[in-house]
């Protein structure tokens, strides 16, 4: 979802990438391929990003683009939706990620998260015919816990929703004072 994300903005919004994971530098990889500056900072067992450490991803990725502030950083947390919710990274917006695959239960289990997050998009929407996974219900449970969150429904493979997401991040944009 990143890298489509990352192709359609090429060329209108200059974009930033700081990855988290536990290990491996797999993800940053795939968005350097993309052509968006990129900084992966593995926590080596930590299931969260902190401030101090994205503080410190961002002025490495200033010195990659020789401080030439995005329009827009993405901040890829670690993927699992426990622990990142309780840390505050200095974002201007949160957006949490539930994959089809995933199921639409997760609301109701990691409630943190739905209700810490501005937007919540349910991705791989293309395999919506192989699993049981109902986006009411997913939908439902997030606004339960969030009644201003907005929702969108994704495919990254397919393109469907993508206008809805990049709109979304323009207005978001506009929002912070940012930029256009």
């Amino acid at each position: 979802m990143l890298e489509a994300t990352i192709k359609a903005l090429a060329g209108e919004l200059r974009l930033g990438v700081i990855e988290g994971d536990i290990e491996t530098a797999r993800d940053a990889e795939r968005i350097r391929a993309q052509g968006a500056p990129v900084v992966q900072l593995t926590t080596g067992g930590a299931c969260h990003l902190d401030a101090a450490m994205v503080g410190r991803g961002f002025q490495e990725l200033l010195a990659e683009t020789g401080d030439d502030v995005p329009d827009i950083l993405f901040i890829e947390n670690v993927g699992n939706l426990v622990c990142p919710a309780s840390f505050d990274l200095g974002e201007h917006r949160r957006v949490v990620l539930v994959s089809v695959p995933e199921g639409p239960d997760k609301p109701a289990k990691y409630p943190a998260s739905f209700v810490s997050s501005q937007l919540f998009l349910i991705t791989k929407t293309d395999l919506l015919p192989h699993f049981d996974f109902s986006p009411e219900e997913a939908t439902a449970g997030a606004q339960s816990h969030n009644p201003a969150i907005e929702v969108i429904e994704l495919s990254a493979k397919t393109g469907d929703g993508m206008a809805a997401w990049l709109d979304w991040l323009r207005r978001a944009l506009l929002d912070t004072g940012k930029k256009r």
